[in-house]
């Protein structure tokens, strides 16, 4: 099965034997771990001093393992750095091991607590379970990009809300007309009546959703209309041509594309979510 995912950005993909099926249309982890470092590093947000111990609680799976451990390379690697990781993985709704992970990193002796979950649940449970905790208020909350979206953020007790803060890709500029950025926001708008500038990940899944359609194409147009995983997969090995003018992901660019790819000729695209390069 061919997968283009628009969020799945754990580390541990790079490495994974996928046989070339999985892609994805966001950066690996490894640049937001480094940029959660950095910004521990540097006095700011009422700092007047760089953070120098910090609590990781997280989610055992493959976002919250591969995220934790770029962050704690980084962190461990700038000065000098402690950190203390608190790892759960709890069944579906079951809080036990979450909890645990809570009162540990509440008793640790750290100034900030790294929270990583990509579930709304567990963090809204974390959010919830330090509103009146006395061991939780001397400490900071770092949220990462899964808890970047209005609904979580709403979710934010009062109590905690001025020591909270996160990370999040940084979207390209919604003024700069040199890029399919604008272009989206405004015909999602006109569509669904949502401004999505302030959403995680939307650009990237409208990407993601053409990449598929480009892969289909070539399956078509050069595998005699065979729609395997595989042969799908070999037409987004055509996507990232250097030396070809970039053509812009969606409707306006698509007549090029099949003109190209009927000739079989590689292509240059740029997407809304940005450039997309990849090794093929």
């Amino acid at each position: 099965m061919l997968m283009v995912s628009p969020s799945a950005t754990s580390p541990k993909l790079t490495d994974e034997d996928t046989s070339g099926l999985l892609w994805r249309t966001a950066p690996s982890d490894e640049r937001q771990g480094e940029a959660i470092a950095d910004d521990m590093k540097a006095p700011g947000q009422g700092r007047t001093a760089p953070v120098s111990s910090v609590a990781v609680i997280y989610n055992d799976d493959a976002y919250g393992h591969g995220l934790q451990v770029s962050f704690a390379t980084a962190f461990e690697l700038a000065e000098e750095g402690t950190v203390k990781t608190f790892a759960y993985s709890d069944e579906k709704s079951s809080y036990i091991e979450l909890d645990r992970a809570i009162a540990n990193a509440g008793r640790a002796d750290v100034e900030e607590v790294l929270f990583i979950s990509a579930q709304n649940q567990e963090i809204r449970h974390f959010m919830d379970a330090i509103e009146d905790a006395e061991d939780y208020v001397d400490k900071n909350i770092f949220l990462t990009d899964m808890a970047a979206t209005r609904e979580v953020l709403s979710l934010v007790p009062e109590s905690v809300r001025g020591r909270v803060r996160g990370s999040r890709p940084a979207p390209l500029d919604p003024s700069d007309d040199g890029t399919l950025y604008p272009a989206f926001l405004s015909s999602y708008e006109a569509q669904h009546g949502d401004y999505l500038v302030d959403e995680t990940f939307t650009a990237n899944a409208y990407d993601a959703a053409w990449l598929v359609a480009y892969g289909a194409a070539w399956a078509v147009l050069q595998r005699n209309s065979t729609l395997s995983a595989h042969n799908m997969a070999d037409g987004l090995r055509q996507l990232s041509a250097s030396n070809e003018q970039q053509i812009e992901v969606g409707p306006q660019g698509w007549e090029r594309v099949l003109e190209e790819f009927a000739e079989g000729r590689a292509i240059n695209i740029t997407g809304a979510s940005g450039d997309l390069d990849y090794d093929p």
